[in-house]
């Protein structure tokens, strides 16, 4: 005996003694039969040693396959010779597929294959998975172990746990050393063995392969029917467990369908997959009308034959073109976590709300970005969930229901969420979710590990408040009806929110939802004031309308675009609140311009910082072209964020608020002004000390305020949730005596509207005045403050001042050699010298105010102290 296969033999039953394989040492001088390999038989040849031999010419790509029915990979191993007689490389190179899904090892299939060759010098023998026409490695060998021209033997084991192991002999004999390890349990079966050569003109002939030793449990199971699916009016393909034979699976008189139906015209055997025939009949299907199918004979490739009179049922339905929101987006698991109940893989459930049965072939889903699910031949009857996920993560959710398996599912972002729109085959947009992490609406949910669900699947308009975190203990339904399902209905009215030029002939309006086009697209539903008049055109994309104006708005004009009262939202709640906001041109800003007018550092457990913003001037403003930063010890700028990347117009007189959240500011301060506060990222201010920088795009500062916090009311306990507010604004914002803790009758913070312990104008006329002459420094927001106003008409005088009680005796210096204004202003707040609030009393201020020249002048006041009775 040849000595080659007699060590063949010898290791073969060695190994393998205890269950039945396939094996071909090609002695036979022949590759057609037992066992039978496919494929491009052509491009291979067995040589006189007995080996498989490549057999081309030119440059191109051939393979081989051998059906092997692998119900399981656990505890599996394979052996074989391979040799190339040259240096692999990216072109030239050999691919040996120890299993696969598919006959065809050019195309679409999922399996693993070892790849020999690559591109430079450190080749090695790496395990790849292929999912589809995607790979990725599992396990590498040793670099260059494949550098040059090779002869090797390898074999190859996979564990119960999915841990596969390479090993190789250099000298084609049995001692194998292991060349990588990697574990991967994706696949677990497969039907199909084979090599695959890539090369060129000059290696057309130089891939030879040998000994190959692949397991095969006997199969005395005989295939079963899985499923019978109309595809049309006369067509329905029929799924056995396994593959079965060409001769028996095209017999048509196998195959009998009552109602008339009989025997197919023709019986096709699938050319990719051989478990599926392909049945093709004379009349057509009745639509809705349940059909059996009885199948006799068929045989599966060990001639294993099918139960007699094997039935199963199939109904056709007439294609129906779907109506918006009959299938709806139902539940989206878009933040897998791995410790979480479900399966760690994205999904999201369609609901067939109608009442027809809908084919979902050629139906996509899409995230806005180029990745596009396309869902197959899927037919969903009415009141039907299908889960829709990556083909790979199908399995993971078969136990809960219909799956619908795709290769290019997109990546769901976490967090911001996608705009997931579901569009039907003939391109029309069936529904559509532009969801966040806002529609867990549930903060210990929001981190991932739970679905979000649909409450209300009639409820057709994209609206956060109709979706919920899961409450099911799984953390989600998919396949099943949603744990928050209800009623839920909108009653909330539609409010125009902001108004901004991107041009002078172009304004977006910006809405509280998405307006009904209806009414919104009409051009008569809009008008702008100063001879404007109604727009050109109207355009809506989401929550903005876009308004095209018939002339230009003109530098240093404030308009006012009307809306009318008749547009509405998706569920038809009409407008209300300011029919008509304001748009202006803006200008640049100056120093000056924006003040900065409260802050609020220290939040209360769970709040959030916030700022407010004053304009302080005649323009109008664009806070597009701002940044809000702090600074670091050295006071130079640190942590910056750009105001509104969008765009904000601040007008002469108004009011904004900077903060990161809404909700959570108007929860802790219920009487702040919506309209004025704006959501936006802001740097973190420390609770003891900071500096809050306004500047311009080009971090020119415009405003600044170094607080600290004891510039707070010396009484207030707790300063938490307290902001300071700005007293005047005509004096320093740097000037500490300009800043008090907000009132208590305001909740401590004034958000969006006027600071409760702003200033009044001054109204004497005299040198020296007292605003008011009777104060209460109660911080109850009323004369908490008293502000002393010094009308010098000079420059280069300084300043001291202190206060004494009625019986002479010191209660607070108050000013120590301040350089004055012409006409300046300070402040006191009640608080004495002993950090305590002065009693209830007449008090008197004596002031001196001098130069260098010598020059004095002195002044002296009296006020009173009260308190409520």
């Amino acid at each position: 005996m040849n000595v080659k296969k007699f060590l063949f033999i010898a290791f073969s039953l060695l190994n393998f003694l205890s269950y039945g394989q396939i094996t071909d040492d090609f002695s036979d001088g022949d590759f057609t039969n037992n066992p039978t390999w496919s494929g491009d038989a052509a491009q291979f040849t067995v040589n006189t040693s007995q080996q498989l031999q490549l057999n081309s010419s030119g440059t191109g790509s051939s393979y081989l396959a051998v059906a092997t029915s692998l119900p399981t990979l656990d505890n599996t191993e394979w052996q074989f010779y391979i040799k190339l007689n040259f240096s692999p490389s990216g072109s030239n190179n050999a691919r040996v597929y120890l299993v696969s899904n598919s006959q065809n090892l050019k195309g679409s299939l999922n399996g693993y294959y070892l790849q020999f060759g690559e591109n430079l010098s450190n080749d090695a023998i790496e395990l790849f998975r292929q999912t589809g026409t995607t790979s990725v490695s599992v396990a590498r060998g040793t670099d260059g172990f494949l550098a040059s021209a090779f002869t090797i033997r390898v074999k190859v084991t996979r564990d119960n746990n999915g841990l596969w192991s390479i090993y190789a002999d250099a000298a084609a004999g049995t001692n194998f050393s292991l060349q990588a390890t990697g574990t991967d349990a994706t696949f677990n079966n497969g039907n199909y063995f084979g090599v695959l050569c890539n090369y060129t003109s000059s290696n057309a002939t130089n891939f030879f392969f040998d000994d190959f030793i692949i397991p095969n449990i006997a199969d005395v199971i005989a295939p079963t029917i899985v499923s019978a699916q109309a595809i049309s009016s006369t067509q329905a393909d029929v799924q056995f467990s396994e593959p079965v034979t060409q001769a028996t699976a095209e017999t048509a008189t196998n195959y009998s369908v009552n109602n008339g139906l009989g025997n197919p015209a023709t019986a096709t055997l699938d050319t990719s997959d051989f478990s599926i025939v392909h049945l093709t009949f004379s009349s057509p299907f009745s639509s809705g009308i349940s059909n059996t199918i009885t199948i006799n004979n068929i045989t599966d490739l060990a001639g294993n034959q099918i139960a007699s009179n094997s039935t199963t049922t199939f109904t056709y339905q007439a294609p129906v073109t779907a109506q918006p929101f009959d299938i709806v987006i139902n539940e989206i698991y878009f933040e897998p976590v791995a410790a979480a109940p479900l399966p760690n893989a994205e999904f999201v459930e369609l609901f067939n709300r109608s009442s027809n049965a809908m084919n979902l072939n050629g139906w996509k889903i899409t995230d806005g970005s180029t990745t596009v699910a396309v869902i197959g031949n899927v037919t969903m009857q009415p009141g039907d969930y299908l889960i829709v996920c990556k083909s790979s993560d199908a399995a993971l959710f078969s136990s809960y229901g219909n799956v619908a398996g795709t290769p290019s599912f997109p990546t769901l972002n976490n967090d911001t969420g996608d705009d997931l729109q579901l569009i039907d085959n003939n391109a029309h947009l069936t529904d559509r979710v532009v969801f966040n992490d806002d529609y867990y609406n549930n903060n210990t949910k929001k981190n991932g590990g739970f679905t979000i669900e649909r409450i209300d699947p009639d409820f057709t308009c994209d609206n956060r408040y109709n979706w919920s975190a899961s409450n099911d203990p799984a953390g989600g339904t998919p396949g099943k009806i949603n744990s928050v399902k209800g009623i839920y209905t909108d009653t909330t009215a539609l409010q125009l929110l902001r108004v901004y030029p991107i041009s002078p002939t172009q304004i977006n309006l910006t809405f509280s939802k998405i307006p009904d086009a209806a009414v919104a697209s009409l051009t008569s539903s809009y008008s702008v004031d100063n001879g404007i008049g109604q727009p050109l055109s109207v355009n809506i994309s989401d929550y903005i309308v876009t308004l095209t104006l018939s002339s230009p708005l003109q530098n240093g004009i404030i308009y006012h675009v009307t809306v009318s009262d008749d547009i509405s939202d998706c569920p038809g709640n009409k407008i209300t609140g300011p029919l008509s906001l304001k748009v202006a041109i803006p200008e640049a800003v100056t120093a000056g311009g924006i003040l900065i007018n409260e802050i609020l550092f220290n939040p209360k457990s769970g709040g959030n910082d916030f700022v407010e913003l004053y304009n302080n001037s005649t323009k109008v403003f664009d806070l597009k072209n701002l940044r809000i930063c702090n600074t670091d010890d050295l006071d130079s700028i640190a942590t910056n964020y750009v105001i509104s990347a969008d765009g904000y117009l601040f007008f002469p007189g108004e009011y904004v608020v900077l903060t990161s959240d809404i909700i959570s500011l108007m929860s802790f301060y219920p009487s702040a002004v919506k309209e004025n506060i704006l959501q936006t990222t802001i740097p973190s201010y420390n609770d003891d000390k900071g500096t809050c920088i306004i500047a311009d795009y080009s971090f020119n500062r415009l405003d600044c305020f170094a607080y600290t916090s004891t510039m707070h009311y010396a009484l207030i306990d707790d300063q938490n949730g307290v902001s300071l507010e700005r007293i005047r604004f005509d004096r320093p914002t740097q000037d500490a005596g300009n800043w008090h803790s907000a009132a208590t009758n305001v909740g401590y913070a004034t958000p969006g509207y006027k600071n409760s312990q702003a200033a009044n104008e001054i109204t004497s006329e005299s040198s020296f005045s007292a605003e008011p002459e009777i104060f209460s420094p109660d911080n109850d927001g009323y004369n908490d403050v008293i502000t002393f106003n010094l009308n010098l008409n000079e420059t280069g005088y300084m300043l001291n001042a202190k206060i004494y009680n009625d019986a002479g005796q010191l209660v607070k210096n108050l000013v120590k050699s301040k350089l004055l204004a012409p006409n300046d202003s300070f402040t006191w707040d009640g608080i004495n010298e002993k950090n305590e609030k002065a009693a209830t009393g007449i008090y008197v201020i004596y002031a001196e105010a001098f130069n260098p020249t010598g020059t004095t002048k002195k002044f002296k006041k009296a006020f009173v102290v009260a308190t409520k009775l």
